[in-house]
């Protein structure tokens, strides 16, 4: 396809691509590492997760203990806006990937006593794209 001015001028055919974005960044699971779970001795779980969306935000998405909640058997066990006796939870940043559009983070859930089920939470907001979803 050309297009012409009103003097007839044209340009040459170009292709034009609209790279659309209606989705949200997500979390993605990495690996996780039960080895230190002792719960007689108040065991680790170590989960790997990694934020991930085409259009990134890298500076404005992040991760905190405060933005983390913990279920057992899809129960509230621990709750990251609180200092805990027994558990805690703690966010090592691992890096960002400019070329993926990443950010990795390990979280460790230490303190942990009972055996169950453990799944974790992360807060609304955490990760947003340069389009603000």
């Amino acid at each position: 396809m050309k297009f012409y001015d009103t003097s007839g001028n044209y340009n040459e055919p170009t292709n034009i691509f609209i790279d659309l974005d209606n989705r949200k960044p997500t979390w993605e699971y990495v690996s996780t590492d039960t080895s230190g779970f002792e719960p007689e001795n108040g065991g680790t779980i170590s989960f790997n997760v990694k934020g991930v969306d085409k259009f990134l935000d890298i500076t404005r998405s992040g991760l905190d203990v405060a933005d983390i909640q913990v279920l057992l058997d899809g129960e509230l066990y621990l709750d990251g806006s609180v200092e805990e006796d027994a558990a805690k939870i703690t966010v090592n940043y691992l890096g960002a990937d400019e070329t993926e559009k990443s950010k990795g983070y390990k979280i460790d859930v230490i303190g942990l006593t009972e055996v169950g089920v453990y799944t974790l939470v992360f807060a609304d907001g955490t990760l947003v794209d340069i389009y603000n979803n």
